[in-house]
């Protein structure tokens, strides 16, 4: 996802207008934000040793 990401802010956006170029921060932004709330959380080990 990092390298999507590089990769989106150094190639793909250099071509691009201005409004185009903040509307693809929002965008990426909320993408990486639904992300994060849907993605499930790795187990803490304390928990998985009981």
């Amino acid at each position: 996802m990092d390298m999507l990401v590089v990769k989106l802010f150094l190639l793909d956006l250099s071509n691009i207008g201005c409004i185009e170029r903040v509307v693809s921060f929002l965008g990426v932004g909320l993408l990486m934000l639904v992300i994060g709330e849907f993605a499930p959380l790795p187990p803490r080990a304390a928990e998985t040793a009981r």
